[in-house]
């Protein structure tokens, strides 16, 4: 009994989104301000400004679509054994993670008087930023057997469309920004802490559908 073999190419699952970049670093605290008169000691350094938050990720990309397959069956003598598909959808990217939040402001120095301060406390780093979401998987291909003119056993027809792809993961928030520098002075406070981690991306990307399969009888040309 005569065979077709034969599978549709299978979509592309393109690669995760990059990361962004850190944004940049929090403005520093002001300096101390002196005594005018001498009579007040003079204030402290300011603390340093939080860091700016981390951007968010990118959304994953869509798988490609698996191709479909088109068989033309025509002048077979006795039975035939069909066993095809079309290609499996791509797998959608997964999510790209967030941005890193930004380092917190270094404090405000309080030296430079007489006599000096305390240096300001370093900012709060920055909250990172939230996780893209996945990509949505691919579509699986189409498969299409045209028939004409067959004698004999009715064909043993093993055919399926194209699987579809897997839905993308959902991207990781990103870091915590650190804490700032602390300023200098006569004391320096505990330095800036870090900043939150950025969410988790909303969602998964949604499973991409099964191929069609289509067998009927191939017109005369």
């Amino acid at each position: 009994m005569p065979e077709i073999d034969a599978k549709g190419r299978p979509g592309i699952s393109p690669p995760a989104p990059p990361t962004p970049g850190a944004p940049q670093v929090g403005d520093s605290g002001n300096g101390a301000n002196c005594s005018t008169w001498g009579d007040d000691p003079p204030t402290n350094g300011s603390p340093g400004n939080g860091g700016f938050p981390g951007s968010n990720g990118q959304d994953g990309q869509r798988g490609e679509d698996g191709s479909s397959l088109q068989l033309v069956v025509e002048n077979f003598l006795g039975g035939l054994s069909v066993d095809c598909s079309g290609g499996k959808g791509g797998d959608g990217a997964p999510g790209g993670k967030g941005g890193p939040g930004g380092e917190g402001g270094r404090g405000g120095s309080g030296n430079g008087c007489e006599p000096n301060a305390s240096g300001g406390r370093g900012g709060q780093g920055g909250i990172g930023g939230k996780g893209g979401n996945g990509g949505d998987g691919g579509r699986g291909g189409d498969l299409t057997i045209l028939y004409r003119n067959l004698v004999g056993s009715t064909p043993v027809v093993r055919t399926a469309g194209g699987q579809p792809g897997v839905a993308g993961n959902p991207g990781a928030g990103g870091d915590p920004g650190p804490g700032g520098v602390n300023g200098d002075g006569t004391t320096r406070f505990l330095e800036g802490g870090s900043g939150p981690n950025g969410a988790r991306g909303d969602r998964n990307g949604t499973e991409g559908r099964q191929g069609n399969v289509i067998i009927a009888p191939n017109p005369a040309p």
